[in-house]
C-alpha cells in the first residue's frame, strides 16, 4: 500500500476506536443514547439531548441521502491538489445520523440533493479505512 499523504483521523481518538474499528470490517457502527435513543455521530462522553452519559455502539445499514453538496476548485491542503475539483457531500441516514464524506465514482453532476447512495468503504492505510458513498442506481438509472 503506498503512503496515504492526505489528514488521517486522530489516532489517539478512543472515543471513535469502535467506529474506525468497525469501518475497517466494512460495516457502520454509531453511539446512540440508552436513555434518549439519540445517536451521537461524531461519539461523545455526554449525549447533547439528555446529558446522559450512558451509550452503546450499534450497527446501521441501508440507504443514505444526500442532503447538500458542495464542489471545492481549490486545493487547501496540498496532498488534494490532483483532486480538484471535487465534491464533498453531507449525508443522513434514516436513523437520524448525518456525515460527511465524499461521493466515490461520481462527479457533481452524478451526485444530487436527494440522491440515494450506500456507504462505500476505502482502505488508505492499514489501521484507516474510510466511509465514501456511492451512488444507488435505480430502476431507469443510467450506469
Amino acid at each position: 500500500m503506498s503512503r496515504y499523504e492526505k489528514p488521517l483521523p486522530r489516532s489517539d481518538d478512543l472515543d471513535n476506536a469502535p467506529y474506525w474499528a468497525a469501518a475497517r470490517e466494512g460495516r457502520l457502527v454509531f453511539q446512540r443514547c440508552t436513555r434518549c435513543g439519540q445517536f451521537r455521530f461524531p461519539a461523545a462522553p455526554v449525549c447533547a439531548d439528555c446529558r446522559s452519559r450512558e451509550a452503546q455502539w450499534e450497527e446501521i445499514s441501508g440507504t443514505w441521502l444526500i442532503e447538500s453538496l458542495c464542489r471545492f476548485h481549490k486545493a487547501y491542503w496540498p496532498s488534494f491538489a490532483d483532486d480538484v475539483p471535487y465534491t464533498v457531500i453531507q449525508v443522513r441516514h434514516a436513523s437520524g445520523v448525518r456525515m460527511y464524506s465524499n461521493p466515490v465514482d461520481a462527479h457533481l453532476e452524478d451526485a444530487r440533493i436527494g440522491a440515494k447512495v450506500e456507504p462505500a468503504f476505502e482502505k488508505v492505510t492499514d489501521e484507516v479505512t474510510l466511509v465514501k458513498f456511492r451512488r444507488v442506481l435505480e430502476t431507469g438509472d443510467a450506469k
